[in-house]
């Protein structure tokens, strides 16, 4: 099964320690495991507004991110597509891919995923968006994500720790957590 990219190219806008001056190199997938009605990507997350990919192509974006010099690649939207990412990300490591792997996520993650990403993955972003059940699932229409969330981001922390920044402050390991 192919993954659907919606656009991929250095990010500016990204948090300040993934952006730097060069940029996030972001892959954006499209749709989404949350259905958020505030989501700022709905013709993409919701819509599925992308072209299907092969993991070869994936990994020469990855690559071709690298090239353009941003400072990471980053996965926005991937909770649906781990086995697209893992074959992609082999191929571009063989190809001399070096740089950081960001999992940008809505923190709406299965345990299972993310064992499979366990040592692969060098930053993990999640977000933490509810505290309330109740709300979650009127407004992003998901059950139990409180509980799912706080699992998700304790198994991150506990594979990459806190984050790490270099000289620059350009992040180089660990968890940053976005609370919207």
């Amino acid at each position: 099964m192919q993954a659907l990219v919606s656009s991929y190219g250095p990010h500016h806008g990204e948090e300040d320690p993934l952006r730097g001056w060069g940029g996030s190199g972001t892959l954006f997938f499209a749709w989404c495991n949350l259905r958020c009605q505030f989501c700022q990507n709905y013709d993409i997350s919701q819509l599925g507004h992308g072209r299907a990919v092969s993991p070869e192509q994936l990994a020469v974006m990855m690559l071709e991110l690298q090239e353009q010099g941003c400072h990471n690649i980053n996965f926005v939207s991937p909770s649906h597509v781990v086995a697209q990412i893992l074959a992609a990300t082999l191929i571009a490591a063989q190809a001399g891919l070096r740089l950081p792997l960001v999992y940008n996520t809505g923190g709406y993650d299965s345990p299972s995923a993310l064992a499979l990403l366990d040592g692969v993955i060098d930053i993990y972003m999640p977000d933490l968006k509810y505290a309330d059940e109740r709300t979650a699932k009127k407004y992003s229409k998901i059950p139990r994500y409180p509980a799912i969330n706080q699992a998700a981001v304790k198994e991150m922390q506990r594979q990459v720790g806190d984050l790490v920044l270099d000289e620059h402050g350009i992040a180089q390991r660990g968890l940053l957590v976005r609370h919207l």
